[in-house]
């Protein structure tokens, strides 16, 4: 079931299906309009993937990559398809600096009908610590509310690590 205009809606009432504004972020689909922003994209999320796991990793690693720009340049052609496309890579933006990304997505392969998923979360790491990672999830959970019953989020979770430990929590 693709959700109507009524059963997704934001903080902002005249904000269309493919945007939110939550806390002063605004929250779009990425699409190929934003190729330009993909080698951006890619270095904010290998660094901040880096820098959760780097107690973790080697010694002598000085980089994670969690995506190549290859991956987020498919992910923002997947929201070409308008704003019921599948498995797409949502943006966030304060004052139109892009601030961090997240994945949403209406019907995993993987999960039951009528559960989607929301995962890569990320929050540039000049601006983390400033709520922002939560108007990205509640953008990801309101742009599947209206198809799903169930949203189930994407967390890898190492014992003994702070940032893994502060996610648990929240």
């Amino acid at each position: 079931m693709i959700p109507s205009n009524h059963q997704i809606q934001s903080e902002n009432r005249e904000a269309p299906l493919d945007q939110w504004v939550f806390r002063g972020v605004t929250v779009r689909v990425g699409t190929s309009r934003d190729v330009g922003m993909a080698q951006r994209i890619t270095s904010m999320v290998n660094r901040a993937y880096y820098e959760s796991m780097k107690e973790h990793l080697d010694e002598d690693q000085e980089s994670y990559e969690r995506v190549d720009a290859p991956e987020v340049r498919q992910r923002l052609a997947m929201g070409d398809d308008g704003p019921f496309a599948n498995r797409v890579l949502l943006l966030g933006f304060v004052h139109d600096e892009l601030i961090g990304c997240i994945s949403s997505t209406y019907q995993p392969p993987w999960t039951p009908d009528g559960c989607g998923h929301w995962g890569l979360l990320v929050v540039d790491l000049a601006h983390q610590n400033k709520r922002y990672a939560t108007a990205l999830v509640q953008a990801a959970e309101r742009r599947v509310a209206g198809a799903c019953n169930k949203v189930q989020m994407e967390f890898t979770f190492t014992p003994g690590n702070e940032h893994d430990q502060r996610m648990k929590e929240w």
